[in-house]
C-alpha cells in the first residue's frame, strides 16, 4: 500500500495498463482499450442524459459530441493518462445527472463517489471537480424540483449526502497516505514537476540570452 501512495504519479492510469498488459503484453490492444473505455462513459453519458428525462435527440446531441473531440483522436493512440482521466470525468458527470434524478438511489451515489476518486487518481489537475460536483447537483435539485413539493429536509440530507460522497473519499485517502509517507496531497510529484519545468525555462531563456550575447546569464541556471 505504501509504494501506491507515495509513487510521482496517482496510481489508477498505471494499475490501467497493467490491465491492459495481461491481454497485451506489447500494448498493442492499448488504443483500443482506451477507445473502448471513452466510449463506454460517453454511452452511459447518454444514459445519465436520458434518465435526467432528457429526450432522446437532446441527449445524442449533447453526447455525440464527446465522440468527436480533440483529446479523443490526439492522445487514443498514446500512452499517457488523459483519455482514461477524461473519460472517468464524463463518468462522474453522467452519475452525477443519474444520482439528481434518483437520490434514494444509494448505488448510484457509491458509483458517483468512485468515478470522482478515480478521476483524480488518474490526473491530479481534476481536483476541482469535488467542490464542482456537489454545487452542480445542488444546482439541478433546484432546476428539476423547483416546481413540486418537497419535505423541508430533501435538500439538506441530498446536500449532506453529496458532500459526503465527494470530500470524505479525499480526505480518507490523505489522511491514509500521511500516515504511510508523512506527505499529503494526490500525489508527490507536484514540486519535483515544477522544478523541472522552471529549470528548462530558465535554460531556454539563458541560451537564447547567450544567442544574443549576453555570456555573463550563465550562471543563472546553477
Amino acid at each position: 500500500m505504501s509504494d501506491i501512495v507515495s509513487q510521482e504519479r496517482s496510481f489508477f492510469y498505471p494499475l490501467f495498463l497493467n490491465l491492459v498488459k495481461v491481454i497485451s503484453p506489447d500494448f498493442h490492444l492499448l488504443p483500443a482499450a482506451q477507445f473502448i473505455v471513452y466510449a463506454l462513459a460517453g454511452f452511459i453519458f447518454f444514459r445519465g442524459l436520458r434518465i435526467a428525462n432528457f429526450s432522446q435527440i437532446q441527449a445524442l446531441v449533447t453526447a455525440l459530441p464527446l465522440l468527436h473531440t480533440q483529446i479523443l483522436w490526439r492522445y487514443v493512440h498514446v500512452q499517457v493518462a488523459e483519455i482514461l482521466s477524461v473519460s472517468m470525468a464524463i463518468l462522474t458527470i453522467a452519475f452525477m445527472f443519474m444520482f439528481v434524478k434518483q437520490t434514494y438511489n444509494n448505488f448510484l451515489l457509491i458509483a458517483l463517489s468512485l468515478s470522482l476518486f478515480l478521476t483524480y487518481q488518474t490526473r491530479p489537475s481534476f481536483l476541482f471537480l469535488i467542490p464542482l460536483v456537489p454545487l452542480l447537483t445542488i444546482i439541478l435539485l433546484f432546476f428539476f424540483n423547483y416546481h413540486q413539493r418537497v419535505r423541508n429536509n430533501f435538500y439538506r440530507n441530498i446536500v449532506v449526502k453529496i458532500l459526503i460522497a465527494c470530500f470524505i473519499p479525499y480526505l480518507l485517502f490523505n489522511i491514509l497516505r500521511t500516515s504511510l509517507v508523512n506527505t499529503s496531497g494526490v500525489v508527490s510529484f507536484s514540486g519535483y514537476s515544477l522544478s523541472g519545468i522552471t529549470t528548462r525555462s530558465v535554460e531556454s531563456c539563458n541560451k537564447t540570452l547567450q544567442c544574443l550575447g549576453f555570456t555573463q546569464v550563465k550562471s543563472l541556471v546553477y
